[in-house]
């Protein structure tokens, strides 16, 4: 969220979706989820699930899901089910950054 934010106040006006997968902090849209990551790690936050996926495939079967109080689930399966669409949603975002 960052770069949607600072980006267009240091005069940059190419939409903020060519650039990242946020928003603006400053602006008053509500989304139903938020995407965080770091070098290593791509993680999924909503309201009832917090998820982490790794970046580096060696590491894939490492994925750590859990409800929105940091209680693991006993079923990882039933998120990747309930959020089966966005998921896939993201992964095809993803991949504008990564050629």
């Amino acid at each position: 969220d960052i770069v949607p934010t600072l980006l267009p106040r240091l005069g940059v006006s190419n939409p903020a979706e060519e650039m990242s997968q946020g928003v603006s902090l400053l602006s008053d849209s509500i989304r139903e989820y938020a995407i965080v990551a770091d070098w290593s790690r791509l993680g999924y936050v909503d309201s009832q699930y917090k998820a982490t996926f790794p970046l580096d495939v060696a590491a894939t079967f490492r994925n750590r899901v859990t409800d929105g109080n940091d209680v693991p689930l006993p079923d990882p399966g039933v998120f990747y089910e309930a959020r089966r669409d966005r998921l896939i949603e993201i992964m095809r975002e993803m991949r504008r950054f990564g050629r």
